[in-house]
C-alpha cells in the first residue's frame, strides 16, 4: 500500500531534521519546484527552484550560512487531496551570532504520490492562509 501524501510529508521532516537529504527528497517528483517567495528574507540568490539538485543547492547554501541548526514543532495538516501543510519552527544562529526563531509553513503539492511543488512561507499563519486554512 502507498503512503498518503501526510506520511510522506512527515517522512520528509524526519529526514531533514537528521539532514538525511536522500529521504527529505525520496518522493518529490525530479523536476519539483521549490517557491521560496513567501520566505521573508530568504538568504538565496533565487526564489524558485527547479528540479531536485537546484533545490539541494540552495539548501546547502542556505544552511551553510545557518549556525546551531534546529527544526521543532513539526506538525502536518492535510488540506485536500493534493495538497498537505506542513509547519515547524526554525531555530539558528545568525552570523553576528544573535538567535534567530521563524516558524515556517510549507504547502507540499502532490501529483501520484511524489511532490511536484513546494511553497515556502514565513509564519504559519501565512501559510495557512495561503493553503485556504483560515
Amino acid at each position: 500500500m502507498s503512503a498518503s501524501n501526510e506520511e510522506i510529508v512527515r517522512h520528509a521532516f524526519e529526514s531533514f531534521r537528521h539532514l538525511n537529504l536522500d529521504g527529505f527528497t525520496a518522493e518529490w517528483r525530479p523536476d519539483v519546484v521549490w517557491d521560496v517567495s513567501g520566505y521573508d528574507g530568504w538568504p538565496g540568490k533565487k526564489s524558485e527552484y527547479r528540479g531536485i539538485h537546484e533545490v539541494l543547492d540552495g539548501f546547502a547554501s542556505y544552511l551553510a550560512g545557518a549556525r546551531g541548526f534546529e527544526t521543532s514543532g513539526h506538525a502536518v495538516i492535510h488540506v485536500d487531496d493534493t495538497r498537505v501543510l506542513g509547519l515547524h519552527n526554525e531555530r539558528r544562529v545568525s552570523e553576528d551570532a544573535k538567535p534567530v526563531m521563524l516558524e515556517i509553513g510549507v504547502i507540499y503539492h502532490f501529483a501520484e504520490g511524489q511532490v511536484v511543488r513546494a511553497e515556502v512561507y514565513t509564519g504559519h499563519q501565512n501559510a495557512r492562509d495561503a493553503a485556504g486554512l483560515t
